[in-house]
């Protein structure tokens, strides 16, 4: 599997961080390319309205609230992949100077170079890690 992440270091308490990042269905709240993300069929199912008559299903699979993490699959491809595993997370920074938050996936690229799925994920979580940092300035 390639792997790719990105991290913002926000200057802000890792639990309040947590509270926006930690909600699996708030993503529309701090990212600016998502116009809705709402639950779907199923309790930890998210449907992601990207607009353009873009929408995609993300699963999540495992959350540790004491450790800010959750890790998330795509159940819709919009990516040239055949997997795609998500994971964000908050740490606290060094003497409570704020936290970093990390979004990072793993995936299987399907008839494209890897670097070309890196450049899609790459706007996509630089765009939204940055959404992240400006709502807590």
């Amino acid at each position: 599997m390639a792997h790719y992440e990105h991290s913002v270091n926000i200057h802000t308490d890792a639990e309040k961080v947590w509270q926006v990042v930690g909600d699996f269905f708030g993503l529309s709240g701090w990212h600016p390319a998502i116009e809705s993300c709402v639950v779907g069929e199923e309790a930890t199912i998210r449907v992601v309205d990207l607009g353009n008559n873009m929408v995609v299903r993300e699963r999540e699979l495992s959350r540790d609230d004491n450790a800010r993490t959750y890790t998330y699959e795509h159940v819709d491809l919009l990516l040239p992949v055949s997997e795609f595993i998500g994971r964000f997370s908050v740490t606290s920074g060094n003497n409570d100077a704020g936290c970093t938050v990390t979004w990072a996936a793993e995936f299987v690229p399907e008839g494209v170079p890897e670097e070309a799925v890196v450049n899609i994920a790459s706007g996509v979580f630089e765009a939204g890690l940055q959404g992240l940092a400006s709502s807590f300035r």
